[in-house]
């Protein structure tokens, strides 16, 4: 297996990764968005809320409502995959070049 090759299935493999492991974001009913981390395309990240306080010395902890990602950042996603693909072309481009010489 050339350098070439191994370049191109090597970035294949990364960007399917990229797709499988996502970044998500959570888009709430202002629509704003908050990036809420990776995690496996079939289990969206979920992030407990809490609150604190401090009643006269006693510290008080709060369970909020969890937040659930409800979309993946696709701008994200699409940067990520334009740079591997960049990336792989610029390394066949330069294997390419130095096999000429």
């Amino acid at each position: 297996m050339n350098v070439k090759t191994l370049t191109i299935t090597l970035g294949i493999v990364i960007m399917i990764a990229m797709a499988i492991y996502p970044p998500w974001q959570s888009i709430d009913q202002d629509g704003k968005v908050v990036a809420m981390g990776y995690s496996f395309l079939w289990k969206p990240p979920e992030v407990q809320n809490k609150a604190t306080g401090n009643l006269f010395g006693i510290e008080i902890d709060i369970n909020l409502k969890s937040t659930r990602a409800n979309s993946l950042d696709y701008g994200r996603l699409l940067i990520q995959e334009a740079v591997v693909a960049l990336v792989v072309a610029g390394v066949c481009l330069l294997v390419g070049k130095g096999k000429k010489s």
